[in-house]
């Protein structure tokens, strides 16, 4: 049951981080000045920074499960 939480959680990580930059990437497509651009990129690798802390916590948290119960 552990094993089968954690990959699903790794899928679903996976898929939010995907879909992020999916999302994201068409604001930045768009026509702005340099300084917009650079705030719009900035936003956006610290949105995906705080996915991937969300994921490194929770692969931590069910990795311990894991082996605690094999």
């Amino acid at each position: 049951m552990a094993l089968v939480l954690f990959w699903g959680f790794n899928a679903v990580m996976a898929i939010w981080h995907i879909g992020y930059w999916v999302a994201t990437s068409s604001i930045l497509k768009g026509k702005m000045s340099s300084g917009e651009a650079g705030h719009a990129i900035s936003s956006a690798f610290t949105g995906s920074g705080e996915i991937i802390v969300f994921w490194l916590v929770g692969c931590f948290i069910l990795g311990f499960f894991v082996l605690w119960t094999r």
